[in-house]
């Protein structure tokens, strides 16, 4: 034990100063392998690419579920691991697919068959371009756009949400920072260390201060990956009346994995509590806030 402590100790300035480096690559944790879909999902994929302002091209899913009966569509920006077809995330697409909802997703830059480079900068202008993608090529307006950022993709999701005023945004087990994540997942590291490594990367709160639309937070009671208390300190940091906390009771950082239905209900016990009205005759045209 104590030769294994030295050989850590002994490694851990180059360790860190490789953290440093590859800090967003590590970050995203990206994937190219493309996994095949179930059979009959319960919704219908249309592959696209859509491009960035500097020409880059964006792969990016339109779902349609099997049953759909609203006008909002939901932008979905992912968390960490892999690309679209990853098992977990086609998992809580088909949750997702429940609310009868057209769904959009897309790979950020140099993920998947997405052109570029890994880095926190490019996800925000990917998801930007996505939003300017579903305006010019979809037609749809601001208030059609319910955007949804779970995990990493949570700082994503804020940041656009602060700029586009959506119709809603959905927060599903974000943290505070990346700071204070790195922080929590790393409790021996020293946190002036993280501080020097991390600095003000994918702040979420920062962004969140900033978002004017109603917002619903869901959070697993015991997600050891994200805790429940920096979700909590989020929320906190805007006075905004037109956003609801729901703690999902026993769940875990992938609630819909194993608990769909009970996932689908709490979500859905949340839209009720910010009062938002999601069901929609597609033919209604631009939807309006509750």
């Amino acid at each position: 034990m104590t030769m294994i402590l030295g050989m850590i100790i002994l490694f851990l300035p180059f360790l860190l100063s490789m953290a440093c480096i590859f800090q967003e690559y590590i970050m995203f944790n990206p994937g190219w392998r493309f996994y095949p879909l179930p059979e009959d999902p319960g919704f219908t994929i249309k592959e696209v690419y859509f491009p960035r302002e500097d020409g880059h091209k964006i792969n990016g899913w339109h779902i349609y579920p099997s049953k759909m009966h609203s006008s909002f569509t939901i932008l979905i920006c992912h968390g960490t691991r892999g690309n679209l077809s990853e098992p977990f995330r086609v998992s809580l697409i088909q949750a997702l697919s429940e609310l009868g909802m057209e769904m959009f997703i897309f790979d950020y830059s140099g993920i998947g068959r997405s052109d570029g480079r890994v880095s926190e900068n490019n996800a925000y202008k990917d998801a930007m371009a996505a939003f300017r993608y579903l305006s010019s090529d979809k037609g749809l307006t601001n208030d059609q756009i319910i955007v949804f950022g779970r995990s990493l993709g949570g700082p994503v999701a804020c940041k656009l949400a602060a700029e586009i005023d959506p119709a809603l945004l959905i927060l599903e087990s974000t943290f505070y920072s990346m700071a204070e994540e790195v922080g929590y997942l790393l409790p021996f590291v020293p946190e002036s260390l993280v501080g020097s490594i991390v600095g003000d990367r994918f702040p979420t709160y920062r962004f969140y201060r900033y978002v004017k639309c109603p917002s619903l937070f869901l959070h697993g009671s015991r997600d050891r990956l994200v805790p429940l208390r920096s979700g909590q300190r989020l929320y906190g940091e805007s006075s905004n009346s037109l956003r609801v906390f729901v703690s999902m009771e026993g769940g875990g950082h992938k609630f819909f994995l194993k608990h769909r239905s009970l996932y689908v209900a709490n979500l859905l016990r949340g839209l009720s509590l910010v009062s938002f009205d999601y069901e929609k005759d597609r033919s209604a045209g631009p939807s309006q806030r509750v």
